[in-house]
């Protein structure tokens, strides 16, 4: 069998499989065997419960489809105390994603989120804020580049 080891930094996995953050729940558990992941990537996490954009978040396009989840989320908290636990069972890294509206508040949710049972922490800079509240790592002025 080849050899599959690969590094994250200081990460070292088995392999380089890892479901994307988004698509992956722990009830994929009775269809699949986690402990022979890379890693489990945990959909993204706001520091507070947030419902994600109204419907309709999906739309067909003629080249496939385009959507505008807003990524719901239940808060830091939630996440802490009932999604983290359930994964301890397994044997493979766990990398949590956060999701946040400002620099601040990704800095709060790593700090939060620096868990025993974590091995790393993904940054989601995709900005599901609306419009109003557009001052998250991506919103840069041409001004600033």
């Amino acid at each position: 069998m080849p050899e599959l080891n690969v590094s994250l930094g200081a990460l070292a996995l088995k392999n380089p499989v890892m479901p994307a953050s988004g698509c992956f729940a722990i009830e994929y558990s009775e269809a699949l065997d986690f402990n022979q992941l890379g890693a489990m990537v945990l959909k993204s996490v706001s520091p507070i419960s947030r419902p994600g954009n109204p419907v309709p978040r999906v739309c067909e396009t003629r080249g496939g489809m385009m959507n505008a989840i807003g990524i719901p989320s239940q808060g830091l908290e939630y996440h802490r105390s009932q999604i983290i636990p359930a994964y301890s069972a397994f044997s493979t890294p766990l990398i949590v994603s956060i999701s946040a509206d400002t620099s601040e508040s990704f800095a709060s949710a790593v700090a939060e989120m620096a868990l025993p049972s974590v091995a790393a922490i993904e940054v989601n800079i995709s900005c599901p804020q609306p419009r109003s509240r557009r001052n998250g790592l991506c919103h840069v002025s041409r001004h600033n580049l």
